[in-house]
């Protein structure tokens, strides 16, 4: 837990520790959950091996999930799995297997990049208690220091910074006082880098002293801010952002001030429009993005503004800056959605069974008629499709021409289409495409919009592909009202054959 590498909220990044047989894995356990018992009720480290009742289930979480980030394993995890983000193996095992060795390190060489954080993994970390690297002739060239310093530690240095500016400045410092104290309340006490502590923490948090030694506070408390993970990363870092702004106006850093303003715009600007919690605050938040308010500034100001805004960070949208950006992503929800194909009943995962269905046709493709004409670009007739319709609706997979629409959600496409796509002889037009080929058409059609308006188009058709309905109150708001004044570009009329024109794709009307 001293040694590995963590994440900008101090949390250890994805973890495998190699262990020699279950008991062993189990005394591990035991012995980390004496030592950090609150991370026992969080689920940071959990054992997998064959002899845990959920150990399949536990190896999805330990994949997909943020936990448990600490994986104890025998042998379950030494090959085979990916886990992009693991930057920690730990060797508590001997290895003999110079084969072996060398698959179970490859655990950690995937790239990968904090979704959240945007950290980038450069490299990985490896703890090995069993000389393995001395046994095979290695020589390791030994872990680099990693000066970054974790956000909770962060920003009570930062706090730690504003209350010596005020003290320096005669000024009123109980409220930054109380924020010290309430960090300090946050700390796991039965952790065993708190323990030997927390007698002066339990007296800090009752009375806070003015003869409190400001850089033994520095040196010694703020780096136990890293067994803090009560608040969420986004949060984190909104209220990291405002204390840095506070303490550049105490200290009167003008080009600090823009920089550190610049990024709690950009912060506020991103929240989904649409959440509810986000809605009842659209007065403050078109305050707090105006002149007005940073050019009275003050830290009553600053903590409201934090007070505010510091919860609603997790609806913060990942793209920012008013730039429309299509995204071409798999909707995984509609891919984990159930499919019903047999006459009885049976159904399967419709990517599951996308994949058993495409697999079966490029089997039948040597040995099936209008399959092998179909790959010699020979046109099916109507016996032909009966046939490849009757080979195709057998057991196990029965397939038909209405179960294949389902599947890839194409309504429209013919059976020999669905063929030509899984053998690679044509595509699938996809609800993109549709959407995409209508716009350019309309915009065709009329042929004197100006650039500004097809811009505007633009705008609209990426909502649209976003599956949106669009509504008039859309079309004055963010981010189409970034995009122009939709009055000022359209007459009235227009408007309503654009809407009209527009919500013909959306998924209501579909």
């Amino acid at each position: 837990m001293q040694k590995c590498r963590k994440d900008t909220q101090g949390k250890p990044h994805k973890s495998i520790i190699f262990a020699i047989s279950h008991a062993h894995a189990k005394r591990l356990y035991e012995a980390f959950n004496d030592l950090y018992p609150q991370e026992q009720k969080r689920g940071l480290a959990e054992i997998i091996d064959s002899h845990m009742e959920k150990a399949e289930q536990t190896l999805e979480d330990f994949k997909e999930k943020d936990y448990p980030r600490i994986a104890i394993s025998v042998d379950m995890l030494d090959t085979g799995i990916d886990v992009p983000a693991i930057q920690n193996l730990m060797f508590a095992k001997p290895v003999f297997s110079r084969v072996k060795f060398w698959q179970m390190i490859g655990r950690g060489t995937r790239k990968h990049t904090d979704p959240l954080s945007g950290e980038q993994k450069k490299d990985f970390l490896i703890l090995d208690c069993w000389e393995n690297f001395k046994r095979f002739q290695l020589d390791p060239q030994g872990e680099i220091p990693n000066p970054t310093e974790p956000l909770p530690v962060k920003l009570f240095r930062l706090q730690l910074q504003k209350l010596a500016l005020l003290k320096a400045q005669g000024q009123d410092t109980q409220a930054v006082t109380r924020h010290l104290q309430r960090a300090l309340v946050r700390l796991p006490h039965d952790n065993i880098n708190i323990r030997p502590h927390w007698d002066e923490l339990r007296g800090l948090q009752q009375e806070w002293s003015e003869a409190v030694d400001q850089e033994h506070l520095s040196k010694t408390i703020a780096p136990l801010m890293l067994h803090d993970w009560s608040m969420p990363l986004l949060e984190l870092q909104f209220r990291t952002q405002v204390e840095r702004y506070a303490v550049a106006w105490l200290s009167g850093d003008t080009k600090a001030m823009e920089a550190e303003q610049a990024k709690i715009c950009d912060s506020i600007s991103r929240l989904a429009e649409n959440i509810r919690e986000v809605q009842a605050v659209a007065e403050k938040r078109a305050w707090v993005l105006s002149s007005g308010f940073w050019e009275h500034i003050t830290l009553e100001r600053l903590q409201e503004l934090q007070d505010i805004f510091a919860p609603l960070m997790k609806y913060r949208q990942s793209v920012g800056g008013g730039q429309l950006i299509e995204l071409n992503l798999p909707d995984k929800i509609d891919s984990r959605s159930w499919i019903i194909y047999g006459p009885t009943g049976e159904g399967a995962f419709v990517d599951s069974y996308r994949e058993q269905v495409e697999a079966h046709v490029r089997q039948l493709a040597s040995e099936c008629l209008p399959l092998m004409k179909l790959r010699r670009g020979e046109a099916l007739t109507e016996t032909d499709v009966a046939e490849l319709a009757e080979a195709l609706n057998q057991a196990d997979y029965f397939i038909t021409e209405e179960v294949l629409q389902k599947t890839y959600r194409q309504p429209a496409a013919r059976l020999p289409d669905f063929m030509k796509h899984i053998l690679e002889l044509g595509k699938l037009e996809s609800r993109e495409d549709v959407i995409n080929r209508a716009f350019d058409a309309f915009i065709h059609e009329h042929g004197t919009l100006t650039a500004s308006q097809i811009n505007f188009l633009r705008g609209v058709r990426s909502a649209v592909l976003r599956h949106a309905t669009i509504t008039r109150q859309q079309l004055v708001r963010p981010p189409l009202s970034r995009v122009g004044h939709v009055e000022m570009l359209f007459t009235p009329e227009q408007i309503d054959e654009l809407l009209t024109f527009a919500n013909q794709f959306s998924e209501a009307a579909a």
